[in-house]
């Protein structure tokens, strides 16, 4: 925004004028941790320099949906290995800013299992 002031004197008639430009959005700026637990649990907490109107998130370019933080969700259905979940901040005075972290899925291991039983004994075996 440009603000201009102007002053003409009375008894000479000379003008004067100055500008000021300002803008109205302080910065916005935004510092995030994620982490996955053996459960494929994923957890992400941020912290930002200005109060938040709005967050989005979204894993792996997925839709943008609206979430809050900390952010948790269950990780186990993606594919195991590196993903990203990026972050975008809204602050209450409309300043924006954006972080992507990097986390990683484990491969889940699943079990095989089989059973006998006998009049006296139960047994059951498994394997992965």
């Amino acid at each position: 925004h440009t603000v201009t002031i102007s002053a003409t004197s009375v008894s000479s008639g000379s003008a004067r004028s100055t500008s000021l430009s300002f803008n109205t959005l302080a910065s916005l700026s935004a510092s995030c941790s994620a982490a996955t637990s053996a459960s494929n649990i994923l957890s992400v907490s941020c912290a930002t320099s200005s109060p938040t109107s709005s967050v989005q998130c979204s894993v792996d370019g997925e839709t943008p949906q609206t979430c809050t933080l900390p952010y948790t969700r269950d990780v186990s259905t993606l594919t195991a290995g590196s993903h990203q979940i990026s972050l975008s901040f809204i602050a209450v005075n409309g300043a924006t800013t954006s972080s992507t972290q990097s986390f990683t899925v484990s491969a889940v291991q699943s079990l095989s299992c089989s059973s006998s039983q006998t009049s006296t004994r139960l047994t059951v075996s498994c394997s992965n």
